[in-house]
C-alpha cells in the first residue's frame, strides 16, 4: 500500500507543469495577458472528490506587457496558462 502511494505521488510530480516565464500568457475571465516579468509563482496540488489524485493549480503575481500588475489565482479566477514554445 505504501508503495502504491509512492508510485502515485511520483506520477503526480512527473505531471507538474513547467515554470511560467516571460512571454507565456494567462487566459482568464475573458482576458489574455502576456507576462513581462514575474514577482512570484507557485504551482500546488489541489484535491477534491472528482480528482482524488490531485491536480495542479497556479498562483502567479506578474507584470503584463501593458505594465499592469496582476495576481492570478487559478483556483478562484479559473483560466489557463498558455505556454510560449
Amino acid at each position: 500500500m505504501a508503495e502504491d502511494r509512492r508510485t502515485r505521488r511520483r506520477a503526480i510530480e512527473a505531471a507538474r507543469p513547467r515554470r511560467v516565464k516571460a512571454g507565456d500568457k494567462i487566459k482568464a475571465m475573458g482576458t489574455v495577458a502576456t507576462i513581462e516579468s514575474i514577482f512570484y509563482q507557485d504551482c500546488y496540488l489541489e484535491y477534491d472528490d472528482k480528482n482524488p489524485d490531485g491536480y495542479w493549480l497556479w498562483d502567479i503575481e506578474f507584470m503584463d506587457t501593458n505594465q499592469h500588475y496582476r495576481h492570478w489565482k487559478q483556483f478562484f479566477d479559473k483560466g489557463e496558462v498558455i505556454y510560449n514554445a
